[in-house]
């Protein structure tokens, strides 16, 4: 069953739609969770699409300790999707 959207439907009622979705959560009824939709991040803080800020104490459940869009970070990214996406965990690659 196909779901269409309003056309004055928001980016974050959007956002919220496809990840119900597409997005399988785990460890959660997948009818009970409503995730905040978040539209962009720097440093410590993340915003929504209202464009209020939060202050991130979980970097993220820790996978974001140096923080949100760090240049390095974002260089290596860009570089090594640049050169090799993904791989599966039964060959070795140096990035790794």
């Amino acid at each position: 069953m196909t779901h269409t959207l309003d056309p004055a439907t928001t980016d974050a009622e959007r956002v919220r739609h496809d990840d119900r979705a597409h997005v399988f959560h785990s460890w959660s009824a997948q009818e009970l969770i409503d995730p905040l939709p978040i539209a962009s991040a720097s440093g410590s803080h993340f915003t929504d699409y209202d464009g209020k800020r939060y202050l991130d104490f979980s970097s993220q459940l820790v996978n974001v300790n140096i923080g949100y869009q760090h240049p390095k970070l974002v260089a290596a990214i860009a570089e090594q999707a640049g050169r090799l996406c993904t791989i599966q965990p039964a060959f070795a690659n140096d990035m790794r």
